[in-house]
């Protein structure tokens, strides 16, 4: 076996993707957007939860961006293993049982670019949910109370379930439902749209 066969073999032992290729580009998508939307989850819980206002995050913008700063600097030294495990360990009080593979999928994947989709998935949720834990603590006396942060951690679980359990039906309808809600939270003011992607990620189809 020569070393482009060997490279291939490698690619289909462990679903790795080529660099620079359109599919390397869809499973970084499936990250991106699993973030964005437990994000959100997570907001919508403390606004149900605990009356947390939509403004109250822009105080979290810079904090965010710093420990994200942080995380990359970390990730660029020792790789994103590293990273990953330093930012668990800032947050491991305040996560406790909701670690990366216990959060739900959109379904049981079928073939490996699937599963692949939604491993990166629960990488998006994992950094984007530790990254609001850890800034949420700076801000809020409900995300220092490790009772009702684990209050907001099943909020938050459920919030996503939701989500999925509408996407399911074609992405946009899980956008219309935190849609309603974002609106709910600003009194009309915000909306996140529901036209995000250029291709599923969530269901089988965009509608």
């Amino acid at each position: 076996m020569n070393r482009k066969d060997r490279r291939k073999q490698k690619q289909k032992n462990v679903g790795e993707l080529p660099s620079g290729t359109q599919e390397e580009a869809y499973i970084t998508e499936n990250r991106a957007q699993a973030g964005q939307i437990i994000t959100l989850c997570a907001m919508i819980a403390a606004y149900d939860l605990f009356d947390t206002p939509a403004d109250a995050w822009e105080q979290m913008g810079d904090a965010l961006q710093k420990v994200g700063a942080e995380y990359k600097a970390v990730a660029l030294r020792h790789g994103i293993r590293a990273a990953d495990q330093w930012l668990a360990q800032q947050t491991a009080d305040s996560m406790g049982k909701y670690i990366r593979d216990q959060w739900p999928i959109p379904r049981a994947a079928k073939n490996d670019r699937e599963r692949l989709a939604f491993d990166a998935q629960r990488d998006g949720i994992n950094y984007s949910l530790r990254l609001f834990v850890l800034c949420a603590r700076q801000f809020f006396d409900w995300a220092r109370d490790t009772g009702k942060m684990q209050q907001l951690l099943e909020e938050t679980r459920g919030n996503y379930q939701q989500f999925l359990d509408e996407a399911a039906l074609g992405d946009s309808y899980g956008h219309a439902l935190l849609d309603r809600k974002v609106r709910e939270m600003t009194g009309g003011e915000e909306h996140i749209g529901t036209d995000y992607n250029k291709q599923p990620i969530f269901g089988k189809t965009l509608y």
